[in-house]
C-alpha cells in the first residue's frame, strides 16, 4: 500500500455522533473520540507536581482538566433531560427546582458546564459515554452492510 493511499485511509474529516439512549429516557448525543485525540486530552491534562515521598518532580493527571477536555470532546447535546429524569440519575434538589418557578418538566437546554455537573453526580454516566465514544462499531450501525456491499477487486498476478 503506497505512502498516499495510507494517508488517505486515516485522514477521517470528522468524527462521527450519533444518539446514545442512557437510562430513564435520558438520551446523550456523543462523538467518536480517535485513540489518537484521547492521548491528546491525557497529554494535555498532564501536570508537574512534587512528590513528597520521592522528593522529585512527577507528572500527574490532573482529573478536572481531563474530564473537561474530554466532555467537551465526547458530548454534543442531549435530548430527554428534566429535572425529573435528572432525580432518577442523580442526588438534586427538586424543591429548590420548584421554589424557583422552574417546571420540573421542562427540557434542560444543553451546556457544557452543567454537562460536567451531571457527570460528576451520576453513577455509571462517566463509564457509560467512556465506553460508547470508543467503541467506532456504535456509530457505524451499517458497516457490515457496506461491508457487504463493497466491490472488493481481487488481485491478479501474472505467471508468464
Amino acid at each position: 500500500m503506497d505512502k498516499t493511499l495510507l494517508d488517505q485511509l486515516f485522514s477521517i474529516p470528522a468524527a462521527p455522533n450519533a444518539w446514545f439512549d442512557f437510562k430513564e429516557g435520558i438520551s446523550f448525543k456523543l462523538n467518536f473520540v480517535p485513540k489518537a485525540k484521547f492521548r491528546e486530552i491525557s497529554d494535555e491534562s498532564l501536570e508537574w507536581a512534587y512528590d513528597e515521598r520521592t522528593k522529585t518532580r512527577q507528572q500527574k493527571l490532573n482529573s478536572k482538566l481531563f474530564q473537561d477536555k474530554f466532555l467537551k470532546v465526547a458530548v454534543s447535546g442531549w435530548r430527554n433531560l428534566t429535572y425529573v429524569s435528572l432525580s432518577k440519575i442523580a442526588e438534586i434538589n427538586l424543591d429548590t427546582v420548584v421554589a424557583s418557578g422552574a417546571d420540573i418538566n421542562e427540557e434542560i437546554p444543553y451546556s457544557h458546564s452543567m454537562m460536567i455537573r451531571i457527570e460528576q453526580l451520576a453513577y455509571d454516566l462517566d463509564q457509560f459515554i467512556s465506553q460508547q465514544v470508543c467503541d467506532i462499531r456504535a456509530f457505524r450501525p451499517n458497516l457490515d452492510n457496506e461491508l457487504k456491499n463493497s466491490k472488493s477487486t481481487p488481485s491478479t498476478t501474472s505467471t508468464g
